[in-house]
């Protein structure tokens, strides 16, 4: 199912247009995993934590195994990292910037969502052990991946909505389940 040549080198790829961002895989005709938006805005100036939510969408009949990758790591903190989606599952993934006396305008920030769907043995391991880590360790290469793109920008696009770190908390606090 996963064999060489379907390796997509998602380096070599800088298309800005498409609607999926980036990498081919294997089965193009739908995303296995949806991922929106794709661009993400952090609001000027960059001195406050910054919290964008991403929603990733199984859109597969298996279960499906996530990691995010990003190009400045130490920048941002991303919750959850890794993760499995049952088939048709949502899952909202938050990536909060922290406050950088970086130039905005020297900024590239990627994310890189990889994914694979779970073999059934793999779906039966993860079940019974809930071993993430171990999923992952055992993938020799993983060549599925939906990029995220991050633009910092003093006027945010309309019915864009970013929250601070304090909004989220207190609406965390509210919605406990």
């Amino acid at each position: 199912q996963r064999t060489p040549s379907h390796r997509a080198h998602h380096h070599s790829h800088s298309r800005e247009g498409g609607r999926h961002g980036g990498t081919a895989t294997p089965h193009r005709a739908g995303e296995p995993l949806g991922i929106s938006p794709e661009r993400i805005y952090f609001p000027l100036p960059l001195d406050k934590f910054i919290m964008n939510t991403v929603l990733a969408r199984n859109t597969t009949e298996s279960f499906l195994a996530f990691k995010v990758k990003a190009t400045a790591p130490t920048r941002y903190a991303v919750k959850p990292r890794l993760g499995v989606l049952g088939p048709a599952e949502r899952a909202e993934i938050h990536i909060t910037l922290r406050p950088t006396p970086e130039d905005p305008n020297t900024l590239k920030d990627k994310f890189l969502i990889q994914y694979f769907v779970l073999t059934p043995e793999e779906q039966e391991f993860y079940l019974r052990t809930g071993d993430l880590r171990a999923l992952w360790q055992a993938q020799r290469e993983v060549s599925a991946a939906v990029k995220i793109r991050c633009r910092f920008r003093a006027n945010l696009p309309p019915n864009f909505v970013v929250r601070s770190a304090a909004e989220v908390a207190a609406a965390e606090a509210e919605d406990d389940d």
